[in-house]
Order: structure tokens, then C-alpha cells, then sequence
């Protein structure tokens, strides 16, 4: 009985999230080439196309998860229940489009899938729900969003840096 109340905890639950996710999977994004060869061998560098490509589906559906919990505290699952039933019938299509491109266009064509049928329709109906424009939860996200890009390029030049200078796969990871 206070939607006011729920919008700004919803607000602040994603702005949570995203201080922790996003810096955190932009980070693994960035050493995933030189972190999964060295955790598991060289035979799975293969897997870092379809890790990076999964790690911003984190992200995205790691700050949609308090959607689905807001809409089950309003009295609303049928839109979880709808929008995982147009996930079911949507991905294997992604699936059979995706595999023409190998595993990374199966994972590409997955999180598109996941973005049509679930993310984008849920968080439309929450906003629209909780009375709250994009507008406000972009400026929620932006300092996150900044300060990880910063966090990003220092990242990328850092590895840089140090894979010009001779620095091992071990040592750019550490």
C-alpha cells in the first residue's frame, strides 16, 4: 500500500546490484582472455567469446531480478509467468539462428532472445507499474556506469601495458 516506498527501495536495490555487478563483470569481460587459459587451459580459450557475452546478460538480468519480485509483491506473477512463457517458445528459435555463428552466436542470439521476451517487456510493465521513467533509473545507474567505465579502460590499458612489456598470462591475470 505504499508504491512510493516500494519505487524507491526498487530504485535503491538496482542501484546496489549494479555498484556490485557491473564493475565486477566488466572486469571479467576484460581479463576472461588471459583468466579462463590459465585457470583451465589453453583448450578452453575458445569459451572467452561466449563468457564475455554472458557476462553483460548478468548484468542486465541481475538488475531486472527485482522486477519479477516486485510484480509478485503487487499481486502481479502472471507477468513473470507470461514473460518466461515467451522465453520458452523464443529461445530455441535464438538457438537454431544463433548456432550459424557457432557458440558465440548462440550465446549472442540467447541474450537477445532473453532481452526480447523477458528483460525489456518486464521492465516496461514494472516502470510503468511503479510510475517511474527510464530517465530516473538512468540517472540511478550513471555514476555506477562512469566509474566502471574508468574502471574499464584502466583495466584494458593495464593489461596493455602489461602484455607489451612480456608480462605472462599469469601475471596480466594477477
Amino acid at each position: 500500500d505504499e508504491p512510493q516506498r516500494m519505487a524507491a527501495l526498487w530504485l535503491d536495490s538496482i542501484g546496489y546490484l549494479a555498484a556490485v555487478l557491473l564493475p565486477l563483470m566488466v572486469g571479467l569481460m576484460i581479463v576472461s582472455p588471459d583468466l579462463v587459459p590459465a585457470l583451465f587451459g589453453p583448450r578452453w580459450e575458445v569459451s572467452v567469446g561466449v563468457l564475455q557475452i554472458l557476462c553483460l546478460y548478468v548484468v542486465i538480468r541481475g538488475l531486472q531480478s527485482w522486477g519479477t519480485v516486485y510484480m509478485d509483491a503487487v499481486g502481479r506473477p502472471e507477468v513473470t509467468l507470461w514473460t518466461q512463457l515467451a522465453s520458452l517458445c523464443l529461445t530455441p528459435v535464438g538457438v537454431v539462428i544463433g548456432v550459424h555463428w557457432g557458440i558465440e552466436g548462440v550465446a549472442a542470439c540467447f541474450v537477445a532472445c532473453q532481452l526480447i521476451a523477458v528483460e525489456i517487456p518486464m521492465l516496461v510493465i514494472v516502470l510503468s507499474h511503479m510510475r517511474l521513467s527510464l530517465r530516473t533509473v538512468a540517472a540511478r545507474l550513471v555514476g555506477i556506469a562512469a566509474a566502471s567505465l574508468v574502471m574499464a579502460a584502466a583495466c584494458l590499458l593495464g593489461r596493455s601495458l602489461l602484455d607489451a612489456i612480456g608480462v605472462g598470462m599469469i601475471g596480466r591475470v594477477a
